[in-house]
Protein backbone atom coordinates (compact mmCIF):
# COMPACT_ATOMS: atom_id res chain seq x y z
CA UNK A 1 0.00 0.00 0.00
CA UNK A 2 1.29 3.24 -0.87
CA UNK A 3 2.41 5.44 1.91
CA UNK A 4 -0.54 8.41 0.72
CA UNK A 5 -2.66 5.96 1.19
CA UNK A 6 -2.21 4.59 4.18
CA UNK A 7 -1.97 8.61 5.71
CA UNK A 8 -5.54 8.52 3.90
CA UNK A 9 -6.59 5.40 6.43
CA UNK A 10 -5.18 6.68 8.95
CA UNK A 11 -7.35 9.86 8.97
CA UNK A 12 -10.15 8.38 8.47
CA UNK A 13 -9.33 6.05 11.32
CA UNK A 14 -8.92 8.97 13.49
CA UNK A 15 -12.29 10.60 12.69
CA UNK A 16 -13.97 7.81 12.96
CA UNK A 17 -12.53 6.49 16.60
CA UNK A 18 -13.10 10.40 17.63
CA UNK A 19 -16.85 9.74 16.88
CA UNK A 20 -17.13 6.99 19.04
CA UNK A 21 -18.61 6.89 22.73
CA UNK A 22 -16.91 6.80 26.03
CA UNK A 23 -19.07 4.58 27.81
CA UNK A 24 -16.39 1.57 27.24
CA UNK A 25 -14.26 -0.08 30.10
CA UNK A 26 -15.31 0.34 33.18
CA UNK A 27 -18.21 2.05 32.60
CA UNK A 28 -20.89 -1.01 33.07
CA UNK A 29 -20.17 -3.33 35.87
CA UNK A 30 -21.60 -6.89 35.62
CA UNK A 31 -21.17 -9.95 37.58
CA UNK A 32 -19.43 -12.55 36.17
CA UNK A 33 -21.70 -15.46 35.36
CA UNK A 34 -20.76 -19.82 34.62
CA UNK A 35 -22.46 -20.59 31.45
CA UNK A 36 -24.46 -23.97 30.41
CA UNK A 37 -24.24 -24.77 26.37
CA UNK A 38 -27.36 -26.64 24.94
CA UNK A 39 -26.09 -27.52 21.61
CA UNK A 40 -27.21 -29.04 18.27
CA UNK A 41 -30.66 -27.58 18.67
CA UNK A 42 -32.95 -28.06 15.66
CA UNK A 43 -34.04 -23.90 14.59
CA UNK A 44 -34.87 -24.94 11.41
CA UNK A 45 -35.33 -26.78 7.81
CA UNK A 46 -33.32 -26.43 4.65
CA UNK A 47 -33.37 -28.26 1.03
CA UNK A 48 -29.88 -29.19 -0.34
CA UNK A 49 -28.88 -31.35 -3.36
CA UNK A 50 -28.57 -33.77 -0.79
CA UNK A 51 -31.77 -33.90 0.75
CA UNK A 52 -33.16 -31.43 3.58
CA UNK A 53 -30.90 -30.94 6.16
CA UNK A 54 -31.42 -29.81 9.94
CA UNK A 55 -30.27 -25.99 10.11
CA UNK A 56 -28.62 -26.74 14.20
CA UNK A 57 -27.50 -23.97 16.50
CA UNK A 58 -25.46 -24.06 20.05
CA UNK A 59 -27.41 -22.12 22.59
CA UNK A 60 -25.05 -20.53 25.84
CA UNK A 61 -26.64 -19.42 28.79
CA UNK A 62 -25.97 -17.54 31.89
CA UNK A 63 -25.78 -19.37 35.00
CA UNK A 64 -25.70 -18.18 38.60
CA UNK A 65 -22.61 -18.92 40.50
CA UNK A 66 -23.39 -16.94 43.45
CA UNK A 67 -22.26 -13.31 42.52
CA UNK A 68 -25.60 -12.25 41.64
CA UNK A 69 -28.79 -13.61 39.74
CA UNK A 70 -29.51 -14.44 36.30
CA UNK A 71 -31.44 -11.39 34.54
CA UNK A 72 -34.54 -11.86 33.53
CA UNK A 73 -35.66 -11.01 29.99
CA UNK A 74 -32.47 -10.41 29.27
CA UNK A 75 -31.07 -9.52 25.50
CA UNK A 76 -29.30 -11.97 23.29
CA UNK A 77 -26.38 -12.01 20.60
CA UNK A 78 -27.55 -14.32 17.00
CA UNK A 79 -23.80 -15.21 16.11
CA UNK A 80 -23.11 -16.33 12.55
CA UNK A 81 -19.81 -17.50 11.84
CA UNK A 82 -17.65 -17.23 8.55
CA UNK A 83 -15.57 -19.51 7.04
CA UNK A 84 -15.93 -18.45 3.24
CA UNK A 85 -19.21 -19.82 3.19
CA UNK A 86 -17.37 -23.34 2.84
CA UNK A 87 -16.54 -24.03 6.65
CA UNK A 88 -18.20 -22.36 9.14
CA UNK A 89 -18.99 -23.80 11.93
CA UNK A 90 -20.56 -22.87 15.47
CA UNK A 91 -17.71 -24.52 17.05
CA UNK A 92 -15.44 -22.42 15.96
CA UNK A 93 -13.43 -20.37 18.60
CA UNK A 94 -13.48 -17.40 16.89
CA UNK A 95 -17.38 -17.43 17.66
CA UNK A 96 -17.53 -19.27 20.63
CA UNK A 97 -14.97 -17.26 22.80
CA UNK A 98 -16.94 -14.37 22.07
CA UNK A 99 -20.52 -16.22 22.99
CA UNK A 100 -18.39 -17.15 26.37
CA UNK A 101 -17.41 -13.84 27.10
CA UNK A 102 -20.63 -11.58 26.92
CA UNK A 103 -22.71 -14.76 28.09
CA UNK A 104 -21.05 -14.85 31.07
CA UNK A 105 -21.93 -10.79 31.08
CA UNK A 106 -25.85 -12.17 31.36
CA UNK A 107 -26.74 -12.44 27.68
CA UNK A 108 -28.30 -15.31 25.76
CA UNK A 109 -25.96 -16.06 23.03
CA UNK A 110 -27.22 -18.70 20.24
CA UNK A 111 -24.92 -19.47 17.34
CA UNK A 112 -25.76 -20.57 14.16
CA UNK A 113 -24.31 -23.15 11.27
CA UNK A 114 -26.04 -22.83 7.76
CA UNK A 115 -26.09 -24.30 4.67
CA UNK A 116 -22.39 -23.96 2.98
CA UNK A 117 -21.00 -24.93 0.10
CA UNK A 118 -19.96 -28.50 -0.39
CA UNK A 119 -17.69 -29.85 -2.91
CA UNK A 120 -20.02 -30.65 -5.84
CA UNK A 121 -22.78 -28.42 -5.88
CA UNK A 122 -23.36 -24.68 -5.62
CA UNK A 123 -26.38 -24.79 -3.79
CA UNK A 124 -28.27 -23.20 -7.04
CA UNK A 125 -32.25 -23.25 -7.21
CA UNK A 126 -32.29 -24.26 -3.32
CA UNK A 127 -32.92 -21.23 -2.37
CA UNK A 128 -36.60 -19.06 -1.39
CA UNK A 129 -38.24 -21.74 -0.22
CA UNK A 130 -38.69 -20.55 3.17
CA UNK A 131 -41.86 -17.98 4.90
CA UNK A 132 -39.68 -15.38 3.67
CA UNK A 133 -39.11 -16.07 0.13
CA UNK A 134 -36.09 -14.14 -1.75
CA UNK A 135 -36.96 -11.19 0.48
CA UNK A 136 -33.74 -11.38 3.04
CA UNK A 137 -31.59 -11.17 -0.27
CA UNK A 138 -33.82 -9.55 -3.02
CA UNK A 139 -32.06 -6.59 -4.56
CA UNK A 140 -28.54 -7.27 -3.54
CA UNK A 141 -25.72 -7.24 -5.93
CA UNK A 142 -22.11 -8.63 -5.25
CA UNK A 143 -18.60 -8.80 -7.43
CA UNK A 144 -18.19 -11.26 -10.16
CA UNK A 145 -15.47 -13.08 -8.60
CA UNK A 146 -18.38 -14.29 -5.76
CA UNK A 147 -20.46 -16.21 -8.62
CA UNK A 148 -17.04 -17.83 -9.25
CA UNK A 149 -16.65 -19.06 -6.10
CA UNK A 150 -18.31 -19.76 -3.72
CA UNK A 151 -21.47 -18.81 -6.29
CA UNK A 152 -23.97 -16.16 -5.21
CA UNK A 153 -26.44 -18.85 -4.46
CA UNK A 154 -24.53 -20.38 -1.42
CA UNK A 155 -24.06 -16.29 -0.03
CA UNK A 156 -28.13 -16.21 -0.60
CA UNK A 157 -28.63 -19.20 1.75
CA UNK A 158 -26.45 -17.80 3.78
CA UNK A 159 -28.50 -14.67 4.49
CA UNK A 160 -31.74 -16.52 4.10
CA UNK A 161 -30.66 -19.06 6.95
CA UNK A 162 -29.57 -16.58 9.04
CA UNK A 163 -33.77 -15.08 9.06
CA UNK A 164 -34.63 -18.32 10.21
CA UNK A 165 -32.37 -18.39 13.12
CA UNK A 166 -33.31 -14.65 14.08
CA UNK A 167 -37.35 -15.21 13.66
CA UNK A 168 -36.87 -18.92 15.25
CA UNK A 169 -34.95 -17.05 18.28
CA UNK A 170 -38.09 -14.41 18.12
CA UNK A 171 -40.78 -17.56 18.25
CA UNK A 172 -38.77 -19.00 21.26
CA UNK A 173 -37.72 -15.94 23.19
CA UNK A 174 -40.10 -16.93 26.71
CA UNK A 175 -38.50 -20.41 26.76
CA UNK A 176 -35.24 -18.58 26.05
CA UNK A 177 -35.64 -15.92 29.13
CA UNK A 178 -34.95 -13.46 26.52
CA UNK A 179 -36.32 -10.64 25.33
CA UNK A 180 -37.74 -10.87 21.75
CA UNK A 181 -36.97 -6.89 21.47
CA UNK A 182 -33.39 -7.06 22.37
CA UNK A 183 -31.29 -9.12 19.53
CA UNK A 184 -28.41 -8.26 18.37
CA UNK A 185 -27.25 -9.87 14.88
CA UNK A 186 -23.64 -10.63 14.93
CA UNK A 187 -21.17 -12.03 12.52
CA UNK A 188 -17.61 -12.61 11.36
CA UNK A 189 -16.20 -12.75 7.95
CA UNK A 190 -18.77 -14.56 5.30
CA UNK A 191 -21.09 -15.08 8.28
CA UNK A 192 -20.76 -11.12 9.19
CA UNK A 193 -21.20 -10.13 5.30
CA UNK A 194 -24.64 -12.83 5.51
CA UNK A 195 -25.56 -10.35 8.80
CA UNK A 196 -25.58 -6.69 7.38
CA UNK A 197 -26.88 -7.95 3.82
CA UNK A 198 -30.58 -9.87 6.03
CA UNK A 199 -30.12 -6.64 8.66
CA UNK A 200 -28.97 -3.30 6.17
CA UNK A 201 -31.47 -4.26 2.73
CA UNK A 202 -34.22 -1.80 2.42
CA UNK A 203 -34.84 -1.61 5.94
CA UNK A 204 -37.21 -1.78 7.46
CA UNK A 205 -36.61 -5.63 7.13
CA UNK A 206 -40.00 -8.09 8.06
CA UNK A 207 -40.48 -7.64 12.56
CA UNK A 208 -39.67 -11.98 12.37
CA UNK A 209 -35.70 -11.33 11.70
CA UNK A 210 -35.14 -7.72 12.36
CA UNK A 211 -32.33 -6.83 15.15
CA UNK A 212 -31.89 -4.13 17.42
CA UNK A 213 -28.37 -4.04 16.73
CA UNK A 214 -25.96 -5.21 14.62
CA UNK A 215 -22.12 -6.47 15.22
CA UNK A 216 -19.90 -7.91 12.80
CA UNK A 217 -16.17 -8.35 12.43
CA UNK A 218 -13.87 -8.28 9.04
CA UNK A 219 -16.87 -8.09 7.15
CA UNK A 220 -18.41 -5.44 4.25
CA UNK A 221 -21.89 -5.27 2.00
CA UNK A 222 -19.85 -5.53 -1.08
CA UNK A 223 -20.98 -2.28 -2.36
CA UNK A 224 -24.69 -2.98 -1.06
CA UNK A 225 -24.32 0.40 1.02
CA UNK A 226 -27.08 1.91 -0.87
CA UNK A 227 -29.23 -0.64 0.02
CA UNK A 228 -29.34 0.65 3.59
CA UNK A 229 -32.63 3.09 4.62
CA UNK A 230 -33.40 5.06 7.96
CA UNK A 231 -34.35 2.70 10.27
CA UNK A 232 -31.92 0.58 10.61
CA UNK A 233 -30.31 -0.63 13.49
CA UNK A 234 -27.03 0.77 15.31
CA UNK A 235 -23.97 -0.99 14.16
CA UNK A 236 -20.57 -1.74 15.69
CA UNK A 237 -18.15 -3.10 13.19
CA UNK A 238 -14.27 -4.08 13.78
CA UNK A 239 -11.89 -4.36 10.36
CA UNK A 240 -8.44 -4.47 9.92
CA UNK A 241 -6.71 -1.44 7.39
CA UNK A 242 -4.68 -3.76 5.86
CA UNK A 243 -7.22 -6.59 5.41
CA UNK A 244 -6.24 -8.69 2.07
CA UNK A 245 -9.76 -10.27 2.09
CA UNK A 246 -12.62 -7.26 2.99
CA UNK A 247 -10.70 -4.43 1.17
CA UNK A 248 -11.10 -1.27 3.23
CA UNK A 249 -12.06 1.10 0.25
CA UNK A 250 -14.08 1.60 -0.53
CA UNK A 251 -16.35 -0.71 1.45
CA UNK A 252 -16.13 0.47 4.66
CA UNK A 253 -15.78 4.29 4.50
CA UNK A 254 -19.16 4.08 2.36
CA UNK A 255 -20.67 1.79 4.78
CA UNK A 256 -19.81 4.59 7.07
CA UNK A 257 -20.72 7.43 5.51
CA UNK A 258 -24.02 6.32 4.61
CA UNK A 259 -25.04 5.33 8.31
CA UNK A 260 -23.98 9.20 8.76
CA UNK A 261 -25.87 9.94 6.20
CA UNK A 262 -28.76 8.14 7.60
CA UNK A 263 -28.11 9.52 11.19
CA UNK A 264 -27.76 6.00 12.35
CA UNK A 265 -26.04 5.57 14.90
CA UNK A 266 -22.23 2.99 14.62
CA UNK A 267 -19.38 2.78 16.10
CA UNK A 268 -16.21 1.98 13.72
CA UNK A 269 -12.75 0.48 15.20
CA UNK A 270 -9.79 -0.97 13.64
CA UNK A 271 -7.16 -3.03 14.39
CA UNK A 272 -4.14 -0.79 13.46
CA UNK A 273 -1.49 -4.17 13.68
CA UNK A 274 -3.24 -6.53 11.71
CA UNK A 275 -1.99 -7.34 8.21
CA UNK A 276 -4.58 -10.33 7.70
CA UNK A 277 -7.98 -11.51 7.65
CA UNK A 278 -8.34 -12.22 11.08
CA UNK A 279 -8.86 -10.57 14.35
CA UNK A 280 -7.63 -11.34 17.94
CA UNK A 281 -10.60 -10.43 21.01
CA UNK A 282 -7.46 -9.88 23.75
CA UNK A 283 -6.70 -6.65 21.20
CA UNK A 284 -7.00 -3.26 23.34
CA UNK A 285 -7.93 -0.43 21.83
CA UNK A 286 -7.90 3.00 23.17
CA UNK A 287 -6.99 1.42 26.50
CA UNK A 288 -10.35 -0.67 26.33
CA UNK A 289 -10.35 -4.47 25.21
CA UNK A 290 -11.81 -4.72 22.24
CA UNK A 291 -14.12 -7.47 23.96
CA UNK A 292 -15.36 -4.75 26.61
CA UNK A 293 -16.35 -2.39 23.86
CA UNK A 294 -18.48 -5.31 22.21
CA UNK A 295 -20.16 -5.83 25.50
CA UNK A 296 -20.74 -2.31 26.38
CA UNK A 297 -22.09 -1.89 22.86
CA UNK A 298 -24.50 -4.58 23.15
CA UNK A 299 -25.80 -3.39 27.29
CA UNK A 300 -25.97 0.13 26.07
CA UNK A 301 -27.96 -0.52 22.72
CA UNK A 302 -30.00 -3.70 24.11
CA UNK A 303 -30.56 -3.12 28.01
CA UNK A 304 -30.24 0.86 27.62
CA UNK A 305 -27.17 0.88 29.96
CA UNK A 306 -25.83 -1.96 32.15
CA UNK A 307 -28.02 -5.09 32.81
CA UNK A 308 -30.27 -4.83 35.51
CA UNK A 309 -28.97 -7.36 38.20
CA UNK A 310 -30.85 -7.69 41.34
CA UNK A 311 -32.46 -10.06 43.64
CA UNK A 312 -36.47 -10.67 43.84
CA UNK A 313 -38.43 -10.00 47.03
CA UNK A 314 -42.39 -11.24 47.49
CA UNK A 315 -44.18 -9.95 49.72
CA UNK A 316 -47.32 -12.02 51.04
CA UNK A 317 -49.69 -11.82 54.12
CA UNK A 318 -51.48 -14.52 55.92
CA UNK A 319 -54.22 -14.80 55.23
CA UNK A 320 -54.85 -12.11 52.10
CA UNK A 321 -56.63 -9.23 52.59
CA UNK A 322 -55.51 -9.41 57.04
CA UNK A 323 -52.85 -6.72 56.61
CA UNK A 324 -49.78 -5.39 54.37
CA UNK A 325 -46.07 -5.24 54.41
CA UNK A 326 -44.18 -1.74 53.78
CA UNK A 327 -40.64 -2.13 52.02
CA UNK A 328 -37.98 -0.08 52.69
CA UNK A 329 -36.33 0.73 50.12
CA UNK A 330 -38.91 -0.55 47.63
CA UNK A 331 -37.56 -1.66 44.60
CA UNK A 332 -35.73 -0.53 42.15
CA UNK A 333 -37.09 0.40 38.74
CA UNK A 334 -36.68 -3.22 37.45
CA UNK A 335 -38.44 -4.97 40.38
CA UNK A 336 -34.91 -6.26 42.69
CA UNK A 337 -32.25 -5.18 45.00
CA UNK A 338 -28.50 -5.12 44.58
CA UNK A 339 -27.00 -7.70 46.06
CA UNK A 340 -26.08 -7.55 49.79
CA UNK A 341 -28.47 -4.67 50.17
CA UNK A 342 -30.96 -4.25 53.39
CA UNK A 343 -34.88 -4.04 53.14
CA UNK A 344 -36.70 -2.87 56.31
CA UNK A 345 -40.11 -4.71 56.18
CA UNK A 346 -42.89 -3.55 58.27
CA UNK A 347 -45.71 -5.40 58.83
CA UNK A 348 -48.87 -3.53 58.97
CA UNK A 349 -52.65 -4.89 59.87
CA UNK A 350 -56.15 -4.46 58.79
CA UNK A 351 -58.64 -3.87 60.62
CA UNK A 352 -59.79 -6.62 63.03
CA UNK A 353 -56.91 -8.77 62.81
CA UNK A 354 -53.66 -8.63 64.86
CA UNK A 355 -49.76 -9.04 63.39
CA UNK A 356 -48.79 -12.78 64.65
CA UNK A 357 -45.26 -13.15 62.99
CA UNK A 358 -42.91 -13.93 60.30
CA UNK A 359 -42.72 -16.73 58.13
CA UNK A 360 -40.61 -17.43 54.53
CA UNK A 361 -36.71 -16.18 54.65
CA UNK A 362 -38.38 -13.63 57.62
CA UNK A 363 -38.42 -14.40 61.18
CA UNK A 364 -39.63 -13.31 64.12
CA UNK A 365 -42.95 -12.18 66.21
CA UNK A 366 -41.42 -8.49 65.99
CA UNK A 367 -43.44 -6.36 63.40
CA UNK A 368 -40.31 -4.73 61.78
CA UNK A 369 -38.11 -7.11 60.21
CA UNK A 370 -34.72 -7.07 57.97
CA UNK A 371 -33.15 -8.59 55.14
CA UNK A 372 -30.31 -8.63 53.43
CA UNK A 373 -30.98 -9.37 49.63
CA UNK A 374 -28.21 -12.29 49.29
CA UNK A 375 -30.62 -14.41 47.09
CA UNK A 376 -33.80 -14.20 45.69
CA UNK A 377 -35.97 -13.79 49.24
CA UNK A 378 -39.73 -14.19 50.08
CA UNK A 379 -41.68 -13.06 53.29
CA UNK A 380 -44.81 -14.36 54.56
CA UNK A 381 -46.57 -11.47 57.41
CA UNK A 382 -48.67 -14.05 59.54
CA UNK A 383 -52.14 -12.13 61.06
CA UNK A 384 -54.91 -13.43 63.11
CA UNK A 385 -58.23 -12.10 64.07
CA UNK A 386 -59.46 -10.58 67.36
CA UNK A 387 -58.06 -7.80 69.85
CA UNK A 388 -54.92 -8.73 72.35
CA UNK A 389 -55.56 -10.08 75.25
CA UNK A 390 -53.87 -9.44 79.49
CA UNK A 391 -52.46 -12.37 81.43
CA UNK A 392 -53.21 -11.13 85.27
CA UNK A 393 -51.03 -12.88 88.08
CA UNK A 394 -51.97 -12.56 91.43
CA UNK A 395 -48.57 -12.93 93.88
CA UNK A 396 -48.27 -13.37 97.21
CA UNK A 397 -45.49 -12.03 99.35
CA UNK A 398 -43.72 -15.30 99.33
CA UNK A 399 -42.42 -15.93 96.37
CA UNK A 400 -42.10 -14.47 92.71
CA UNK A 401 -43.77 -15.34 89.28
CA UNK A 402 -41.82 -15.28 86.27
CA UNK A 403 -44.03 -15.18 82.42
CA UNK A 404 -42.01 -16.57 79.25
CA UNK A 405 -42.57 -14.94 77.18
CA UNK A 406 -43.55 -11.66 79.62
CA UNK A 407 -45.36 -9.28 77.79
CA UNK A 408 -48.23 -6.25 79.00
CA UNK A 409 -50.66 -7.95 76.08
CA UNK A 410 -51.09 -11.18 74.12
CA UNK A 411 -52.26 -12.44 70.78
CA UNK A 412 -54.77 -14.45 70.60
CA UNK A 413 -53.92 -18.37 71.10
CA UNK A 414 -51.00 -17.17 72.38
CA UNK A 415 -49.03 -20.01 74.76
CA UNK A 416 -47.42 -18.67 78.43
CA UNK A 417 -45.56 -20.18 80.58
CA UNK A 418 -45.87 -19.11 84.16
CA UNK A 419 -42.92 -20.59 86.57
CA UNK A 420 -43.31 -19.96 91.11
CA UNK A 421 -40.09 -19.42 92.94
CA UNK A 422 -40.60 -18.99 96.89
CA UNK A 423 -38.61 -17.25 99.17
CA UNK A 424 -36.02 -18.72 101.70
CA UNK A 425 -37.93 -20.68 103.84
CA UNK A 426 -41.43 -20.56 102.03
CA UNK A 427 -42.64 -22.93 99.91
CA UNK A 428 -45.48 -23.05 96.37
CA UNK A 429 -48.97 -24.28 97.07
CA UNK A 430 -50.62 -24.09 93.82
CA UNK A 431 -52.11 -22.12 91.25
CA UNK A 432 -55.44 -21.05 90.90
CA UNK A 433 -56.84 -20.56 87.37
CA UNK A 434 -59.89 -18.75 87.17
CA UNK A 435 -62.72 -19.07 84.58
CA UNK A 436 -62.18 -16.61 82.20
CA UNK A 437 -65.87 -16.21 82.27
CA UNK A 438 -66.40 -16.15 86.46
CA UNK A 439 -63.06 -14.16 87.37
CA UNK A 440 -62.47 -14.28 91.24
CA UNK A 441 -64.46 -17.13 91.61
CA UNK A 442 -62.73 -20.12 92.97
CA UNK A 443 -65.73 -22.38 92.17
CA UNK A 444 -65.04 -22.23 89.02
CA UNK A 445 -61.41 -22.20 88.83
CA UNK A 446 -58.71 -25.33 88.73
CA UNK A 447 -56.09 -25.65 90.25
CA UNK A 448 -52.27 -27.20 89.70
CA UNK A 449 -49.50 -27.42 92.71
CA UNK A 450 -46.71 -27.98 89.99
CA UNK A 451 -43.99 -25.30 90.13
CA UNK A 452 -44.74 -24.49 86.09
CA UNK A 453 -47.80 -24.18 84.26
CA UNK A 454 -48.70 -23.44 81.26
CA UNK A 455 -51.69 -20.29 80.23
CA UNK A 456 -53.29 -20.59 76.70
CA UNK A 457 -54.60 -17.43 75.94
CA UNK A 458 -57.49 -18.04 74.66
CA UNK A 459 -59.32 -14.88 76.39
CA UNK A 460 -58.16 -12.54 79.24
CA UNK A 461 -56.72 -14.68 82.12
CA UNK A 462 -56.68 -14.28 86.39
CA UNK A 463 -53.83 -16.79 87.74
CA UNK A 464 -53.06 -16.77 91.64
CA UNK A 465 -50.15 -18.07 93.17
CA UNK A 466 -50.34 -19.63 96.78
CA UNK A 467 -47.01 -19.90 98.58
CA UNK A 468 -47.07 -21.46 102.50
CA UNK A 469 -44.37 -21.33 105.01
CA UNK A 470 -42.17 -24.70 106.75
CA UNK A 471 -41.38 -27.54 104.88
CA UNK A 472 -43.97 -28.60 102.89
CA UNK A 473 -46.71 -30.03 105.46
CA UNK A 474 -49.50 -27.76 107.03
CA UNK A 475 -48.36 -24.49 108.98
CA UNK A 476 -50.29 -25.74 111.88
CA UNK A 477 -47.84 -28.50 112.45
CA UNK A 478 -45.08 -26.51 114.83
CA UNK A 479 -48.48 -25.43 117.09
CA UNK A 480 -49.65 -29.50 116.90
CA UNK A 481 -45.98 -30.60 117.81
CA UNK A 482 -45.55 -28.15 120.90
CA UNK A 483 -49.19 -28.68 122.09
CA UNK A 484 -48.01 -32.60 122.07
CA UNK A 485 -45.22 -32.06 123.93
CA UNK A 486 -46.78 -29.90 126.37
CA UNK A 487 -49.79 -32.88 126.61
CA UNK A 488 -47.00 -35.53 127.22
CA UNK A 489 -45.20 -33.59 130.14
CA UNK A 490 -48.33 -32.60 131.94
CA UNK A 491 -48.94 -36.82 131.85
CA UNK A 492 -45.70 -37.76 133.23
CA UNK A 493 -46.59 -35.43 136.47
CA UNK A 494 -49.75 -36.60 137.16
CA UNK A 495 -48.57 -40.25 137.36
CA UNK A 496 -45.78 -39.18 139.27
CA UNK A 497 -47.75 -37.45 141.51
CA UNK A 498 -50.05 -40.85 141.84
Amino acid sequence: MRPVHIALVMLTLVAFVATCPAYGGDAYYDPIYGYAVTSDVVYGYAPTPGGTIALLCDIYQPVDIGQGPVPTNRPAVVIQDGGAWTSGSKTNGRVVHPARYICQRGFTVIITDYRYWDIGYYLGGYTGDTEFGSRPYSGLDFPWYLSVFPGVEVIRCGIEDFSVAMAWVRDNAASLGIDGNKICACGGSAGGINVLCNQYNSNPVPARYRAQSVMCVVSTMYGNWDRINAGAPPAFMLNNTLDPVIFYSPDVPDFNNRLTQLGIYHEQWFQETRVNHDFDYNEVIDGVPIMERMKDFCCYHLAGGPLQVGYTLTLAANPSGAGSIDADPPPDGSGGYAAGSTVTLTANPNAGYLFSSWSGDASGTDSITTLTMNGHKSATANFVQGQMLTLNVVNGTWGTIAAEPNLPLYLPGATVTLTATPVEGRYFRSWTIYDPNFPGDANYASVDANLTTTIVMDSDMQVEAAFKCGSGVSSALPLLVIGLAVLGFVSRRMRRRD
